[in-house]
């Protein structure tokens, strides 16, 4: 069985450094992330309780360092892998 493989602190700073924002989204995606209602996510949306850019009236982007970190660390895994797929086409 392949062990999960562990990020140091710093590698996941220096990621969240390169992105400030999020990918825009509706309102309920957004509420199905942070596990609330719509209400709910609208109010902390227009209230900046989670800092974020409208980017029309019926998309945000939020401020990475908002986003739960289990997001955060399943964006590094991705771009880790899609990193080793590069260099080993770059090898072909």
């Amino acid at each position: 069985m392949k062990a999960k493989r562990q990020f140091s602190q710093r590698d996941v700073v220096a990621v969240v450094e390169q992105l400030r924002w999020s990918q825009p989204m509706k309102l309920s995606d957004w509420a199905a992330i942070f596990h609330v209602h719509r209400n709910t996510m609208r109010k902390w949306l227009d209230n900046q309780i989670i800092k974020n850019q409208q980017i029309s009236p019926r998309m945000w982007r939020v401020a990475i360092e908002e986003l739960p970190s289990e997001l955060v660390l399943q964006a590094f895994e991705q771009m880790q892998a899609a990193e080793i797929f590069r260099q080993t086409q770059n090898k072909l």
